[in-house]
């Protein structure tokens, strides 16, 4: 099924640059706004958070767009020692940075949607303060790492508000994790549930 979809966006995308004609009406963008659900190992030590984002692209065909999509979330991260942080809770950023194609499964008004997406992904640990024994405190600057974003996209549209789910791959967790508790090298994995608005030319 994949192969299928991922064959069908470049046909359709070879087809449309051998026209070689550019509409701006076919442009879009918008941005939407929800909440973050890890799952899987990673939420072991991740719990919920805010999630955004911000897209744009070109209508291909009436049902068909493509374009880009970045994608952030800030999630909680817990220190199992209560070691750093406020009461053991720190910050985990998760962002994407990803290509697009969009997929509309009808023409009225209320219109579902199907999006799919590949790109590159970056999770980012807490920089956070340690007090030692003297008083004495220093900062300690969390892992980073990269790697394969993917992002499978289900959702509702209504003259330009839409409310949609997002099951997220991104990337793993730094091999050498900082905070006390957590696990290196898993796969991040997390759900978001959204509300936006796309706006059409």
């Amino acid at each position: 099924m994949k192969k299928f979809l991922l064959s069908l966006v470049m046909a359709l995308g070879f087809l449309a640059s051998s026209q070689a004609q550019f509409d701006a009406e076919n442009l879009f963008g918008g941005a939407n706004i929800g909440y973050t659900r890890p799952i899987g190992d990673f939420s072991e030590f991740a719990k919920g958070g805010f999630y955004w984002n911000a897209e744009g692209g070109y209508k291909l065909m009436e049902n068909l767009g493509v374009g880009l999509q970045i994608q952030s979330s800030i999630v909680g991260a817990i220190d199992s020692e209560d070691g750093s942080g406020l009461f053991g809770l720190n910050l985990y950023g998760l962002n994407s940075y990803m290509a697009k194609g969009w997929y509309t499964f009808t023409d009225s008004n209320v219109k579902p949607y199907g999006a799919l997406g590949v790109g590159l992904a970056r999770v980012a640990e807490p920089d956070f303060t340690v007090t030692d024994s003297d008083g004495n405190q220093s900062t300690v600057k969390g892992a980073r790492s990269t790697g394969l974003a993917s992002n499978v996209e289900l959702g509702v549209s209504f003259k330009g508000f839409n409310i949609s789910y997002n099951f997220n791959v991104g990337g793993k967790s730094p091999d050498q994790a900082i905070i006390n508790g957590a696990e290196g090298g898993v796969w991040v994995l997390y759900h978001t549930f959204n509300i936006g608005y796309i706006y059409n030319l």
